[in-house]
């Protein structure tokens, strides 16, 4: 099982590692990275995927609603307010 957390804004990737070595890696750094690594955190119970509240508002409709049904529930975390999905789709 896993899940999966969504946030925009700024980040850097920086390769860290011995140079000219197999043991060097990409780091992404930003608040948007840390920020979607605590949302893939969260456990609640048939949810697994999360998104920030600015990533909501940048969805275009067909990824918001279905059948003009909302895919999406809002939460409040940690005095945010984030979205969850157990929306599923089938294979046409």
């Amino acid at each position: 099982d896993f899940d999966i957390g969504i946030d925009v804004g700024t980040i850097l990737v920086v390769r860290g590692g011995i140079r000219g070595e197999n043991n060097n890696d990409l780091v992404w750094v930003g608040n948007a990275t840390n920020y979607a690594v605590k949302l893939s955190s969260i456990t609640d119970a048939g949810y697994h995927v999360f998104i920030s509240k600015e990533v909501f508002n940048k969805l275009h409709d067909s990824s918001k609603l279905s059948n003009g049904k909302l895919m999406w529930e809002n939460r409040s975390w940690k005095e945010k307010t984030i979205y969850r999905s157990n929306w599923t789709w089938k294979p046409s």
